[in-house]
C-alpha cells in the first residue's frame, strides 16, 4: 500500500478527497430525472467498484513491502466484520440523509442530522480522560437547541406552504402537512452517522 509520509502529500490527498467528494452532486446533474437518493445509491456502488480496481492496481505499488492482499490478510475476521458493519451503517445513515435532502432540502438535513452525529461523538468522548464536562455539555445543549429550532422552523414552513396552496385553491388535502417524517429521518440518519 502507498501510505502518505509527508505533510505535503497528506494535504494533497485531502484536497483531492474534497474535490472528489463533491463530484457525485455534479454528476447527478447529468443523470436527468433520476431520484436523488437512488442516484446516490448507484454512485456509492460505482465508488466501491472503482476502489476495488484502484486497490488491486495501485494498492500493490507500496514502498513498505506490503501489497493489498498482505494488508487484508493481516487483519482478523472480526476486524473484517466490524469494517463491513461500520460501512453498512454509514451507508444507511448517508442514504437517509440523502432522502431528507431530496424531500426537505439541505437546510434541514445537515443541521438536524449533523447535530445528532455531533452529540453522539461528544458523548463518546466522555470516556477520554481530561474532557471538560461543562464545555462538552454546553456544546451539546447548544447543538441540540439549534437542531430543535431548525426542525421547528421547517415544520412551520410546511404549514405556511400548505396555507398558501389552500388560498390559491391548489391544495390536494385539507390536512395540514408536517415535516415530522423528514425530521425523524434526519435525526435517525445523524445518530447512525455518529
Amino acid at each position: 500500500m502507498i501510505l502518505p509520509h509527508t505533510t505535503n502529500f497528506i494535504l494533497v490527498l485531502i484536497a483531492l478527497s474534497m474535490l472528489c467528494m463533491g463530484s457525485w452532486a455534479n454528476t447527478f446533474k447529468f443523470a436527468g430525472k433520476w431520484r436523488f437518493e437512488l442516484f446516490y445509491f448507484d454512485f456509492a456502488f460505482g465508488v466501491m467498484l472503482l476502489s476495488i480496481v484502484f486497490a488491486a492496481t495501485w494498492g500493490n505499488m507500496g514502498f513498505d513491502g506490503f501489497g493489498l492482499m498482505d494488508s487484508i490478510m493481516n487483519a482478523g475476521k472480526q476486524e473484517w466484520a466490524f469494517g463491513f458493519g461500520a460501512g453498512a451503517v454509514f451507508f444507511f445513515a448517508n442514504f437517509l440523509l440523502m432522502a431528507v435532502i431530496a424531500n426537505a432540502g439541505m437546510a434541514v438535513a445537515f443541521p438536524v442530522g449533523m447535530a445528532g452525529a455531533m452529540i453522539v461523538g461528544a458523548l463518546l468522548s466522555l470516556f477520554v480522560p481530561g474532557v471538560n464536562l461543562v464545555f462538552l455539555s454546553a456544546g451539546c445543549l447548544l447543538v441540540a437547541a439549534a437542531a430543535v429550532a431548525d426542525a421547528y422552523g421547517y415544520n412551520l414552513l410546511c404549514r405556511l406552504r400548505h396555507e398558501d396552496l389552500a388560498k390559491a385553491g391548489k391544495a390536494k388535502s385539507t390536512v395540514r402537512p408536517s415535516g415530522v417524517r423528514d425530521i425523524v429521518m434526519a435525526v435517525v440518519g445523524g445518530l447512525l452517522l455518529g
